[in-house]
C-alpha cells in the first residue's frame, strides 16, 4: 500500500479530531477534572476518526497487541495482510511539570518510541505519535488569564484551590522552552536519535479552544502529529 495514502489517512484523522474537539463538552470537562479519562478519550476519538474514511481493507483497533512483543498499542491499524500502522497517544497536562513528566519518564514518550520501533520490526509500515497537551486556566471579567502568584508552584496550588482545576496550566506555558511545545519537539528528536529512528512532524501544532467547563474558565488542546520510521 502506498505510504503517502497512509499518511493522508492519518492526517485526515488528525483534522477530524481537531474538528470534533472544538465542540466536545466532554473534553472541556476533562481539562478541568480529568479523573483519568484524558488519554483514553483522545485515543478513542482518534481511532474513530481513522475508521471514518479507512483505506480499503483496513480497520483501526484500540488497545491491541502485536506479534510477540510486550506492548499494547493505543491504536493499531490492520490491513488484509497484517499490521499497517501503530499509533501511540500522549495527553500531558500543561501544569508545572506535566509536559516533562510525559516526555522524560521511562513510562512516557520513551516507552512509546520503543513500542513503535517494535511494531515496525513486526512489519508495520510506520508508527505515529499523537501528542495533545491539555490545558485549563481561569480568566477574569476582561478575558485575561488570572495569575494569583508569579511563582509557578504557588500559583498552581492557589488556582487549584480557588477554581477547582485539577492541573491548572502554568502561566508561562506558551513561552517556556522546557514546559511546552518546545519540550515535546526536543524529546521527539532526542528519543528518535537514541533509537536510530527518523521522526518527522507531519501536522500541527494546532491549538483547539475547547468548550468552557465554566464561564470563568477556559480550556484547550494543543495538537501535534509525528511520523516515526526505521532508518
Amino acid at each position: 500500500m502506498n505510504t503517502s495514502d497512509i499518511d493522508d489517512q492519518v492526517v485526515n484523522a488528525f483534522d477530524e479530531l481537531v474538528r470534533k474537539a472544538a465542540s466536545s463538552h466532554l473534553l472541556g470537562e476533562i481539562a478541568m477534572q480529568p479523573n483519568g479519562r484524558h488519554e483514553r478519550t483522545i485515543a478513542d476519538h482518534f481511532c474513530s476518526a481513522l475508521n471514518l474514511h479507512p483505506l480499503e481493507g483496513t480497520m483501526a483497533f484500540r488497545e491491541e497487541s502485536l506479534g510477540g512483543n510486550r506492548f499494547k498499542y493505543d491504536i493499531l491499524v490492520r490491513g488484509a495482510t497484517g499490521p499497517l500502522i501503530a499509533v501511540e497517544v500522549k495527553t500531558p497536562f500543561t501544569n508545572h511539570d506535566g509536559i516533562r513528566h510525559k516526555t522524560r519518564r521511562p513510562q512516557g514518550l520513551p516507552k512509546d518510541m520503543d513500542s513503535l520501533m517494535a511494531a515496525m520490526v513486526e512489519g508495520a509500515a510506520a508508527g505515529y505519535t499523537l501528542i495533545t497537551p491539555i490545558g485549563c486556566y481561569p480568566i477574569n471579567s476582561s478575558g485575561n488569564v488570572v495569575i494569583l502568584h508569579r511563582a509557578i508552584g504557588r500559583n498552581e496550588k492557589a488556582i487549584k484551590e480557588e477554581y477547582g482545576i485539577q492541573w491548572p496550566t502554568r502561566h508561562d506555558y506558551e513561552t517556556s522552552d522546557t514546559n511546552g511545545r518546545q519540550e515535546v519537539d526536543r524529546a521527539m528528536k532526542e528519543l528518535a536519535r537514541e533509537r536510530r529512528l527518523d521522526v518527522t512532524q507531519i501536522k500541527g501544532w494546532t491549538n483547539v479552544e475547547l468548550p468552557s467547563p465554566k464561564p470563568d474558565i477556559r480550556a484547550f488542546l494543543d495538537c501535534a502529529l509525528y511520523k516515526v520510521q526505521l532508518k
